[in-house]
């Protein structure tokens, strides 16, 4: 237990200042996108505030994207990345499976959490566009509609491709990283 202490030591200054680059660079990614979500919605809010006959369905589809965003950046933000909330006095073993845990749930984040947001938006969008194309002749209520749709699922996909190449770049060598030193760890406790 005292090797695997002296190794889990050896290797803690290294290991902690790469999760600490890995949190503040998070971080002012995150600031930068809620800022600008913030923004957004903002800007529609005051773009649909322009119509003084603002429908029952605009209504509730602006509400319920401004809902749907603010318990997304909610989870968001609870889930993202702490080195405060790393244990640094417990077992060797029980660190590194925490830090794992932890950089693991970034990629979680976006397996489930993000894809309900954007239905959440997909709802919220068509709703909006529901009222304002009443009086248009079909074709024109369904190019809208799909327009819209295709518009957040394009960011959609561009979102998760952008966050699937930070994973690989730096959440995958961290892990790797933990992951071959908690296997060397308990190589030397089997000898």
């Amino acid at each position: 237990m005292a090797a695997d202490q002296n190794k889990l030591q050896e290797h803690m200054p290294h290991i902690i200042k790469q999760l600490r680059h890995f949190e503040k660079k998070n971080t002012r990614i995150n600031i930068v996108k809620t800022v600008a979500i913030s923004l957004i919605l903002i800007l529609l809010g005051f773009h649909l505030d322009g119509f003084s006959a603002l429908s029952t369905a605009s209504l509730v589809g602006f509400l319920w994207m401004i809902s749907a965003t603010v318990v997304f950046l909610l989870i968001y933000w609870k889930m993202q990345f702490q080195l405060d909330h790393l244990d640094m006095k417990q077992e060797s073993h029980a660190f590194l499976r925490q830090a794992s845990t932890l950089l693991e749930k970034q990629k979680w984040l976006f397996q489930w959490p993000f894809r309900l947001f954007v239905l959440a938006m997909l709802i919220g969008v068509n709703l909006t566009t529901y009222s304002s194309t009443i009086n248009m002749p079909l074709w024109e209520k369904i190019s809208l509609h799909l327009g819209s749709s295709a518009t957040i699922l394009m960011a959609f996909i561009l979102g998760i491709k952008i966050r699937r190449i930070r994973f690989r770049k730096e959440i995958d060598p961290l892990l790797t990283e933990l992951n071959n030193l908690r296997n060397e760890l308990e190589d030397n406790t089997h000898a």
